[in-house]
């Protein structure tokens, strides 16, 4: 795994922390009820930071065949 790999995917995890959080506050926190406008915003954040990887997701990494 390349360095740069590792990075995407560590970017994409720190980009998910709010979200958990939300989620967290909604499940332990009683005045944090969970409203249709916190419901769309999280669909709309996560949304986000899958729809980057949308187009690799199943797909063999391109790759270059080797110049003659």
């Amino acid at each position: 795994m390349s360095t740069t790999s590792r990075a995407g995917m560590a970017s994409i995890a720190n980009a998910t922390a709010p979200l958990w959080a939300a989620v967290l506050a909604v499940a332990f926190l009683r005045d944090e009820p969970l409203t249709l406008q916190k419901s769309l915003g999280l669909a709309l954040g996560f949304t986000g930071i899958v729809s980057p990887r949308r187009p690799r997701l199943g797909r063999a990494p391109f790759r270059r065949s080797a110049r003659p």
